[in-house]
């Protein structure tokens, strides 16, 4: 009888083979977007530090619901019915989320707590199906399933406590997850449940040009229906896209065509940072909405201006660490053709913001756009090519 959930199939030095992105994770991938478009309208509405600091958190959350089920689809091939209902109800979970995420913490926030403890206690059913049915590497599984549990305690707790405990609280469950590599013996028996680095690669790179797609759509559904001033929003419009453009070169012609060092701390890493990387591009497309409307001769609001810079900062460092964990076939030029470029360029953004509030703002998006695009310059005089 076939049994509904398996390991990959092993190559002969016992890592898994690769095994390809199906249908349903792209689906699923498409839900967590719809909530990240979600939580970037909040932020639009709100662009101060306690906005943006809310934006961060509640981020974290939809991107930590996405990461656990991500590995479990890496580690395990399973279409059987019941995978499906269960994958579909995560959605269905995470969609909630998506609707609550305006009141995440306030009105809505025991709600949202509730559909983000349902996400989880839901994979932890998916390991206990995998318990079930994969003979090999059982206590790697069930540790993984009692830890989804315990975490997913704590943050169903936190829906019923004051807000000074609550945020203790959803440190506390996110840290939970950490606890497994406190046993000696459960980093060996993890190497059991190994994800294939080139579908790790696959899924992440297909929901990093997801997010860039919403950063653009944002941008062109700012310009619809608005009356446009000529040539204002043809110049801060194509700026953005620059920018825009700018992130898909650095990501796309670097983290695609790398691959992730043997090691799972190094996977580990390689999975965290698209964390920030995400959230950098989603911010930057919340800014873009105010950024298209202006005019030639205006400066830029001072928050917008923060949002814009250190957003695309922060993506270009989180591609800097993806790099640090990544190699190619010229890894002697790696540290200092794509690592210095990139924290250079976060801090000549942060320059930017700092001290840029007064210029006109065709002169700081240039600036902005400038150094996106003078980075990826150098990297392309000196890298070598494959």
């Amino acid at each position: 009888m076939r049994r509904s959930v398996r390991l990959p199939l092993r190559a002969h030095d016992g890592t898994p083979d690769q095994h390809r992105v199906g249908w349903l994770e792209l689906y699923f991938d498409l839900v967590f977007v719809v909530a990240i478009i979600q939580l970037g309208n909040v932020l639009a509405e709100d662009v101060s530090w306690q906005g943006v600091a809310k934006f961060a958190v509640v981020f974290v959350l939809l991107s930590w619901a996405w990461l656990g089920t991500t590995v479990y689809f890496g580690r395990f091939i399973a279409d059987d019915v019941w995978h499906r209902i269960l994958t579909f109800a995560q959605m269905l979970a995470v969609a909630n989320m998506a609707v609550l995420v305006d009141g995440a913490f306030d009105m809505h926030v025991r709600g949202f707590l509730l559909s983000f403890v349902a996400n989880q206690v839901i994979l932890g059913v998916m390991y206990l199906r995998a318990y079930r049915y994969v003979k090999d590497g059982r206590s790697a599984i069930a540790r993984t399933a009692a830890i989804i549990g315990l975490s997913a305690a704590v943050f169903f707790v936190s829906a019923f406590v004051p807000p000074s405990a609550r945020f203790v609280l959803w440190l506390v469950g996110l840290l939970v997850t950490f606890i497994p590599p406190i046993f000696k013996d459960y980093m060996g028996l993890r190497e059991r449940l190994a994800v294939a680095p080139e579908y790790v690669t696959e899924r992440l790179g297909l929901f990093t040009i997801i997010v860039l797609g919403e950063s653009f759509i944002k941008t062109v559904g700012s310009l619809s229906g608005q009356p446009l001033p000529f040539p204002s929003a043809e110049v801060f419009g194509g700026l953005c896209f620059v920018v825009a453009a700018s992130l898909w070169w650095t990501y796309f012609d670097d983290v695609a065509r790398a691959r992730v060092k043997p090691g799972l701390i190094n996977l580990q890493v390689f999975f965290c940072a698209h964390v920030p990387l995400a959230m950098g591009i989603t911010a930057f497309g919340v800014s873009t909405k105010k950024l298209v409307l202006l005019e030639l001769g205006d400066t830029v609001p001072v928050p917008y201006l923060w949002l814009a810079t250190l957003s695309v900062g922060m993506a270009m460092l989180a591609v800097a660490v993806i790099d640090t964990v990544t190699q190619t076939d010229h890894e002697s030029t790696r540290g200092h053709v794509r690592i210095w470029p990139r924290v250079v360029s976060a801090i000549v953004l942060a320059s930017i913001a700092g001290f840029g509030g007064g210029l006109r703002a065709e002169i700081s998006l240039t600036l902005v756009a400038a150094v996106c695009v003078t980075q990826i310059f150098i990297e392309s005089l000196q890298a070598p090519r494959a």
